[in-house]
């Protein structure tokens, strides 16, 4: 038997690929979620590069583990 392996996407990539962000603004959210030990959801909002909806969504996008 095979098993099935679940994988989760990250944040940053399901905003991605929904076009919620462009490649820079990620970067540069990556950037202070490494340097701050900030949540990435929280640093991509406090930065206004996405809207408090747009990151509760695609958690839950994140959670079902679906990419869309």
């Amino acid at each position: 038997d095979i098993k099935k392996i679940n994988f989760i996407k990250p944040l940053g990539q399901l905003l991605l690929e929904a076009n919620l962000i462009k490649d820079e603004a990620l970067e540069g959210a990556l950037a202070k979620h490494w340097r701050t030990g900030q949540n990435l959801g929280q640093t991509l909002i406090d930065m206004g590069l996405a809207k408090e909806k747009e990151i509760n969504k695609m958690l839950k996008v994140q959670e079902s583990g679906k990419s869309r």
